[in-house]
């Protein structure tokens, strides 16, 4: 899989009907990505498979696959940091209801809380089989996922509601 870097096109782990607008935004899916942001797609697609894969196996019932896919956690690890354990700004909504801006937001949002199910999922491992984590603590520079409202919004304009109260209530703690 590694090798092969034909992971597929299908959006990450977005909810139904976000995935079905998303699909009908002209231009969101059917363009063809600049190379970076191909790339960044198929990174991710293979931390899913390969996080899958893993899970599967260590609760799997096969002793012999859960030791085989220790290798494919080392593997995990490396994408995860050359996709990046960084923080990219925060999301800058230019429409509330902008189907695009919703589509970007749950990319970035999905591809944020993978990489939380990666890391919390290596540091069991690592406490399972008594071994140094592959991904420390202070690699991270991830925030938080949203909240559970923001999340679950069924419509651009919805979440455009709820995504700026939330950013207000962030704003106004400090």
């Amino acid at each position: 899989i590694l090798r092969q870097r034909s992971y597929g096109t299908s959006p990450n782990l977005l909810s139904s009907s976000l995935l079905s607008t998303c699909r009908g935004v002209a231009g969101f899916w059917s363009h063809s990505p600049d190379r970076s942001e191909q790339e960044s797609a198929e990174l991710m697609e293979a931390m899913q498979a390969i996080l899958l894969l893993v899970i599967h196996a260590t609760w799997g019932g096969d002793a012999r696959a859960a030791q085989e896919s220790m290798t494919l956690q080392g593997n995990l690890a490396s994408l995860v940091r050359v996709h990046g354990l960084g923080e990219k700004p925060a999301f800058e909504i230019t429409d509330r209801t902008n189907d695009v801006d919703w589509c970007r937001w749950a990319k970035e949002e999905s591809n944020r809380r993978t990489k939380f199910v990666v890391f919390c999922f290596l540091n069991l491992h690592s406490l399972m089989h008594n071994t140094p984590p592959l991904i420390l603590n202070s690699d991270l520079g991830l925030n938080m996922p949203c909240s559970a409202e923001v999340w679950t919004a069924q419509s651009a304009s919805a979440w455009g509601l709820v995504y700026e109260k939330a950013q207000n209530r962030k704003h106004s703690c400090f």
